[in-house]
């Protein structure tokens, strides 16, 4: 007993604990600042595994990656399956603006193609997913070439994006928007086009899922007009409007059954492309 204590100890130390099947690397840096971490949830026996990279939202401001609404449903239901799932932090306002904010991602995405091999994932089966602000960042990170380049991010396999309303931002910030996308985005339209993923996209990006509320027609609107844009770009966008709400979107993710199957099936089918 006294033995079986230690090494529990002792993984907790290291920052590995072991959840049923599934292992978990807590706080794994992706770069220097106390922020740059992420948690690797690894099921028994991971070779070659595919790989779930979630980026949490909160309006650029808040939230975490260990979030039981981020993490729970999404991780339980994935690692049954076979993937890794991976839950990114990153700096958050007033630290770093939502540009600066999506480079963390940049980073963090550029860490994990060249480590997950260690933990048995596969850097060509990675499939992005991020909600509402986190969704946004993924977006851009997604169809900014040169900030891949300059992080040294690969081309990943698609993208999920969980009801964001930030693909198109001088159209947004042209129309009366939300207090919260004027406290992230200011009033420089030199910034808003800077980061703006639906400015950022000049060629064929990787499979996008957009999932919308229709509870929030604003989510919609932007996601069909973003996925006609990367459509006349080269590339496959698929909007999957649900009678959810912003919340729901992302917590009911892993949990509602024909909503989960739907972006299951779509993950499946970009991953063998």
């Amino acid at each position: 007993m006294k033995t079986a204590l230690c090494v529990i100890l002792n993984i907790l130390a290291l920052g590995t604990a072991v959840l049923a099947d599934v292992t978990k690397h807590s706080d794994i840096p992706y770069g220097a600042d106390p922020l740059h971490r992420m948690d690797i949830y690894v099921p028994k026996q991971a070779r070659g595994a595919p790989v779930i990279a979630m980026v949490h939202g909160g309006g650029w401001h808040i939230g975490d990656k260990s979030n039981a609404g981020v993490v729970d449903n999404k991780r339980d239901y994935w690692t049954k399956r076979g993937y890794i799932f991976v839950s990114i932090n990153y700096r958050k306002m007033p630290q770093s603006d939502p540009y600066t904010q999506a480079t963390d991602v940049a980073r963090s995405f550029a860490y994990i193609q060249k480590n997950i091999t260690k933990y048995g994932g596969s850097a060509g089966k990675l499939i992005a997913m991020g909600h509402s602000a986190g969704a946004h960042l993924v977006a851009l990170v997604h169809t900014d070439i040169g900030m891949r380049n300059r992080f040294g991010v690969k081309k990943w396999s698609g993208s999920v994006l969980l009801d964001s309303a930030a693909f198109n931002l001088p159209n947004l910030m042209r129309n009366d928007p939300p207090k919260i996308y004027l406290k992230a985005f200011g009033n420089s339209p030199a910034f808003w086009k800077k980061a703006s993923p639906a400015h950022a996209l000049k060629s064929a990006p990787s499979p996008m899922l957009i999932v919308c509320s229709t509870m929030r027609k604003i989510a919609c609107s932007d996601g069909n007009s973003f996925a006609k844009l990367a459509q006349k770009r080269g590339g496959a966008a698929q909007v999957l409007p649900l009678n959810k709400s912003h919340s729901a979107i992302n917590k009911t993710l892993g949990k509602s059954p024909r909503y989960t199957q739907q972006v299951h099936n779509w993950i499946k089918q970009t991953l063998k492309n």
